[in-house]
Parts: structure tokens; C-alpha cells; sequence
């Protein structure tokens, strides 16, 4: 009876334990992994206790466990990355806290790197208006946990002189950004880049003329045989389109 009561009392503390384990494994959340990197953000709220103690994510190749790619930030962070991965390749990722004093395993979760990151640019990102004197860009709103607070800058630069240039930003949550004081008729090569904490998550270009007149908003039409060209690696993908007009 007594050997009863203390496997009930030791399969209680378990299924507690077990909780709190899947709780907190559920602060947690992995970006789309791509070729080469991976992402994981978190609730900083539900760290309050320890912001200023650090976590640990690590990736091991699963044929090779002593190939590893490690990289820690503070809990205060909300997120960290990897990058150096082996495109195509099974990992075992495990995030480790110092929690209470102690270094505890938070989560271990298998993934797979794509062979490659073969992405539309226009499912996420797309010129939806072009007058004679601007240039409007919108993308659809994807999880903010994803996005890590990145700022997103919309540069137009003069075909015929690169030196002349209009730039505008705008944070990801904003879904658009606008350059002004363009000129009629007059082709210009368009870059889009996002930064996230000193890190560039997206570039690509554009070439696209302006109206000759008229302030009407129109879809967008860019010159025959432009490429468009992007990496993102927050959201995090990496594309080449090439677009005909």
C-alpha cells in the first residue's frame, strides 16, 4: 500500500512536471526554416523572471551530431537565429534556459532545411500603385513572431543616374510604404530591403516607370525582361522571380 501511495504521489509530481513542460514549450515559435538558417521567437512575457539570463539554441546534424550551429541571446531579446546550415538536412534543435539558476532543456524539436528557398515574391510583397510622381509597395501581414520588428525601405533611384534617389521606411506592421517627388514618365530601379535588429531580412528589385501624367492609382507594370531578385531570411525566404511585362 505504502509503495502504491508514493507511485501515485511520484506519477502526480510527473504529470505536473509534464505540464509545465508543454506550457512552457508553447511560449515558443520556429519561423519557416529555410535552406541555410532557422528562427525561433518566444513570449517575453511569460519570461518576466529572467530577461536578463540567457538562452541557448542549438542545431545538430542529425548524421552528425558533432556538426553543430549554436547561438544565444537574452531572454529580454525575443528571438534568435542560425544561420550556416547544410541545405537538405535533418537537424535536432534544442533551446536550453538558464532558468532559477539552473540550465534547463525547454524544447527539442527535429527539422528539416529545404533544398532550397524558392519563394513568389508577390505572395507576401507587391507594387500595388504607380502615379507620374510615386511609388507604392504593400505586403500582407504575416505573424508578427515572425517578423522580429523589421523596417521595411522602399528606394527609388533614377534608371539613367543612380546617384538621384528618393527612399521612405516604414515598420512591417504598417503593410505599405510610399516613395514621393518622383518624375512623369521616367523609369527608375526600385529596391526593397527590411532590417531586423541591424540584420537585412529581405532585398530585392524592381525596375518600374512612373505614369507620364495623372495621379490616378494603377496596377503596376514593370519594363520587359526585369528580374526581380529577394532574400529573406526572417520570414523568411529567399526567392528569384523574373517578371515579364
Amino acid at each position: 500500500l505504502l509503495v502504491a501511495c508514493v507511485w501515485a504521489l511520484d506519477y502526480g509530481a510527473i504529470i505536473r512536471t509534464m505540464a509545465s513542460v508543454q506550457l512552457l514549450q508553447n511560449q515558443f515559435t520556429f519561423a519557416p526554416v529555410l535552406s541555410t538558417s532557422l528562427y525561433v521567437s518566444w513570449n517575453k512575457s511569460a519570461f518576466r523572471g529572467v530577461l536578463d539570463e540567457y538562452l541557448t539554441v542549438t542545431a545538430a546534424l542529425a548524421s552528425n551530431p558533432e556538426s553543430k550551429v549554436r547561438e544565444s541571446a537574452k531572454f529580454s531579446k525575443g528571438h534568435v537565429g542560425l544561420d550556416g546550415l547544410m541545405p537538405n538536412s535533418t537537424y535536432i534543435v534544442t533551446v536550453t534556459g538558464n532558468l532559477g539558476g539552473n540550465t534547463t532543456l525547454v524544447l527539442r524539436k527535429r527539422i528539416e532545411t529545404k533544398a532550397d528557398d524558392q519563394y513568389l515574391l508577390q505572395d507576401y510583397f507587391y507594387f500595388d500603385s504607380v502615379t507620374n510622381e510615386s511609388i507604392r509597395l504593400s505586403w500582407d501581414q504575416p505573424d508578427p513572431k515572425e517578423t522580429f520588428n523589421a523596417i521595411v525601405t522602399l528606394t527609388a533611384e533614377l534608371a539613367s543616374n543612380p546617384r538621384v534617389e528618393h527612399s521612405e521606411s516604414a515598420p512591417i506592421g504598417v503593410g505599405e510604404v510610399t516613395v514621393d517627388g518622383l518624375e512623369p514618365g521616367t523609369l527608375y530601379i526600385v529596391t526593397v530591403t527590411g532590417m531586423s535588429d541591424g540584420l537585412q531580412i529581405l532585398r530585392f528589385t524592381r525596375d518600374i516607370r512612373t505614369l507620364d501624367t495623372g495621379h490616378e492609382e494603377v496596377t503596376v507594370v514593370t519594363t520587359s525582361g526585369s528580374a526581380a531578385a529577394c532574400t529573406i531570411v526572417g520570414l523568411l525566404f529567399t526567392c528569384m522571380a523574373v517578371v515579364l511585362a
